[in-house]
């Protein structure tokens, strides 16, 4: 019995310029995940490009299935070994880019050109997975516009148009889509969580922000990032810059050189309230840590936090992701309830501590005899000796307290408040360290108020009988502006110390605060549009208590609305398109109708051309050859053909050369008559 063969594959050819044109789409999708794939990759993906394009240039056959498929694995065995083989995103989007670049070597029908463009579209997903801002959104339309265009190319295989015609059919799809799509954005169910939740696994990739560790130079580090750190909306008045201390991790154990917090289980510490209420709503940027930034002092904690016994608002998870919370603070508020085991642990001195430091504490105990006095000792003495506020202090050595407080008196936030809540252990006030953020820039276009890496601040907190845990910033001792204006990240970027002036933004400025503020609604209204979104929103349309029952029936009814007016569109006639060949006649017919030749609609070229030769002998060469060329092209191609572009631009060259002038009327004398 004969066995039976297998018919090879037919393959279709690609025109060069529909491949390059692919390509390029296919780039440009792929161009943003480029900083979060493994350099080799990058330069692999390339070259399958331009392997791939060489192939179909020189008509070369494309590689085996045998072939095909050992590089596919050992490909994307490199791609999994070089995150570790760990499921995150980074990953994931990888392994699509790499199997997208081998898709090329494969298209062999149209089939495969089209599942190539879609694994395009997913691309254009992924990079909005990796970044949400509104300039990757722009940026992720332009992409999707050039890859729908070159679908439309594709479909049009055959048709000699230009790439301007595949981009305006291809914008007129998107557009009629665009009333469908904010439907189904806004009425769609939405669920209280999301679908899916990866992070990165790299611990290469760290993001700014606080640390679980205070040492001299971590706080400082992020004065030179003008990046975002949280931004906040007050449902009020907001108040005054110099009590906008945002409350982080708080610091309570110190071997002399770093201050880390104790893993304790007792309640926060209950506060009296003193001050004026504030209510507000943070936008937190991602950071990677466990912290929740509120005004201090925080009251409450949000949903699926905590309140640390250093009233900290810590998250039971990492925040890996922007979220946005509610929070409610008491402003100038203390503890009038004892904290024992919270004022032991501020009470722990290291034995490292040198003897000019405790002498110098003693010293304010012995002549201050109480632990306000010693408290406003040490914050004259910070205000009387030369110390200098600066971003780029000497490095210290071993002692770094001492060295600071005796030789190079130079320091940032945190070198006075480590130092500070040091002297107040040596004498025997109890002390403690707080890092977070102070002050911020309010956006007057958006009425919020934005707080950059480069606000991070740290300041120290007393235990004084009868008032609790009280706030003490020695900083506003060395540098009072600190506390009033926040630092301009620009000039830390330099190492200089240049604080914003209120109302003397720049032009500049300006613009930053309108692209903040269209951010920000971005964030708020598109990232942020979760189901407490969606029920204010239907709420607000007149549906209090809208069900997912209602929710399909307005769907429903949106698509029964909408629906007619895309048929409407794709339904209706078009008008047909001049056929250039044609166009370029009648301006030919126009040239010679000023010179009295009207051509009537029944008179043909052939015979329209003698009686212009038999009437001007001179026009007989250009009308030659326009009539010749447009006979050509109009009646010597196929059905529905095209002419190509380089006929047509030699039809419209002999076209413009026909101008001719309109000859004088018979018996008309041409001169003067000398008679």
């Amino acid at each position: 019995m004969a066995a039976v063969t297998r018919p090879a594959r037919i393959r279709e050819r690609i025109p060069p310029a529909l491949l390059g044109a692919l390509l390029a789409a296919l780039a440009l999708a792929l161009a943003p995940q480029i900083p979060y794939l493994p350099p080799w990759l990058s330069l692999f993906l390339a070259a399958l490009g331009a392997w791939r394009l060489r192939l179909e240039i020189a008509s070369q056959p494309l590689p085996g299935r045998v072939v095909l498929a050992a590089v596919t694995l050992a490909s994307v065995a490199a791609v999994l070994a070089a995150h570790h083989f760990l499921p995150s995103l980074d990953a994931g989007l990888a392994v699509l880019a790499l199997l997208t670049g081998l898709k090329l070597l494969e298209l062999r029908s149209d089939r495969d050109r089209v599942l190539t463009v879609f694994l395009g579209y997913l691309l254009v997903l992924g990079d909005f997975l990796q970044n949400q801002s509104t300039s990757m959104a722009a940026y992720g339309v332009v992409s999707v516009l050039a890859l729908t265009a070159t679908l439309a190319a594709m479909a049009a295989a055959g048709e000699a148009r230009r790439p301007r015609a595949h981009l305006r059919l291809a914008g007129a799809l998107l557009t009629q889509a665009a009333p469908l799509t904010v439907a189904l954005f806004v009425l769609f169910p939405r669920v209280a969580a999301p679908l899916w939740r990866l992070a990165r696994a790299d611990p290469g990739t760290a993001v700014s922000g606080l640390s679980d560790q205070l040492e001299p130079g971590s706080v400082s580090r992020l004065l030179v990032s003008g990046e975002v750190a949280f931004r906040v909306a007050f449902h009020g008045a907001a108040p005054p810059p110099a009590l906008l201390y945002w409350r982080g991790p708080v610091f309570d154990q110190t071997d002399g050189t770093r201050w880390t917090a104790t893993r304790r289980r007792a309640a926060p510490f209950p506060v009296t309230a003193s001050g004026a209420e504030s209510e507000y709503t943070v936008t937190l940027e991602p950071h990677g840590g466990p912290w929740l930034l509120a005004l201090d002092l925080p009251l409450a904690a949000p949903e699926s936090a905590f309140l640390t016994p250093g009233r900290s608002i810590r998250s039971l998870r990492p925040v890996a992701q922007r979220i946005r919370y509610e929070a409610r603070s008491h402003l100038g508020a203390e503890s009038r309830a004892p904290d024992p085991e919270g004022r032991a642990l501020g009470l722990q001195v290291p034995e490292q501590v040198s003897r000019r430091v405790r002498d110098l504490a003693l010293g304010w105990r012995s002549r201050a005899r109480s632990d306000g006095g010693t408290v406003a000792a040490a914050l004259r003495y910070f205000r009387q000796e030369p110390f200098v506020y600066t971003l780029r202090p000497p490095r210290l050595g071993n002692d770094p307290v001492d060295q600071f407080l005796f030789e190079t008196r130079r320091g940032f936030c945190e070198h006075y408040a480590a130092a500070f809540a040091l002297l107040m252990r040596a004498a025997g006030v109890p002390a403690r360290v707080v890092t977070g953020y102070l002050g911020g820039e309010q956006n007057p276009l958006g009425d919020y108020w934005v707080v950059h890496q480069a606000d991070a601040h740290a300041w120290a907190e007393v235990y004084l009988d009868g008032r609790g845990w009280v706030r003490v910033d020695p900083t506003a001792a060395v540098a009072p502006e600190r506390v009033e204006l926040g630092i301009d990240p620009g000039a830390a970027a330099q190492g200089a110390v240049r604080f914003r002036v209120p109302g003397a933004g720049t032009f500049a400025d300006r613009l930053r605060q309108l692209r903040d503020s269209l951010d920000n609604g971005w964030n708020q209204w598109v990232l942020g549009y979760d189901l407490e979104r969606q029920l204010a929103l239907l709420a607000h349309l007149g549906l209090p208590s809208a069900s997912w029952a209602d929710l399909a029936l307005w769907l429903a009814a949106c698509t029964v609305l909408l629906l007619p007016l895309v048929w409407v569109q794709v339904a209706r006639p078009r008008r047909a398109r001049p056929d250039p060949v044609q166009a370029a006649y009648r301006d030919y017919c126009r040239r010679l109708a000023r010179a009295g030749f009207a051509r009537p609609p029944w008179e043909g070229p052939i015979a329209f051309r003698d009686r212009v030769v038999a009437a001007r002998p001179d026009l007989a060469p250009a009308v030659d050859a326009v009539t010749a060329l447009y006979a050509q092209l109009r009646f010597g191609r196929p059905a529905g053909g095209v002419p190509g572009p380089d006929a047509l631009r030699e039809l419209r060259r002999r076209v413009r050369s026909v101008r001719p002038r309109r000859q004088p009327r018979a018996g008309r004398a041409t001169a003067r008559s000398p008679w």
